[in-house]
């Protein structure tokens, strides 16, 4: 245990990608681009169909930064046929974590904001 993490209560945008189960070795890449190009606070693959990605509210950038994935997505959705079956939703709200002294979040954030982005 390191003596240089605590938990926290913060604010953060949370961005939601469902695959609709047709995540494959050409469609993973191009997701897993957007979302590292987005430099969000937080990111993992929560099951086989879906990722989400947390943006710290705190973060003067957090806003455009969760914005561009979710424009980069929604393009992917009404240009590119493979990706016709995903969704994505996009919820703001406060959740715990546990972040470094630098401030990185360690661990997923957790509260009911994720569940709204899972749900939109």
């Amino acid at each position: 245990m390191s003596l240089f993490k605590k938990t926290v209560q913060e604010d953060f945008i949370i961005v939601h990608i469902s695959t609709g189960l047709t995540l494959n070795e050409v469609s993973h890449p191009i997701i897993i681009n957007l979302i590292e190009s987005s430099s969000p606070s937080y990111s993992q693959l929560l099951n086989p169909d879906s990722y989400i990605a947390y943006y710290r509210s705190k973060r003067p950038d957090s806003r455009l930064l969760a914005e561009r994935l979710l424009s980069g997505v929604q393009n992917l959705i009404l240009n590119d046929e493979k990706f016709s079956d995903f969704k994505v939703g996009l919820s703001e709200g406060t959740m715990v974590t546990e972040i470094d002294w630098k401030g990185k979040v360690l661990l997923p954030p957790l509260g009911g904001a994720g569940n709204v982005a899972i749900k939109n």
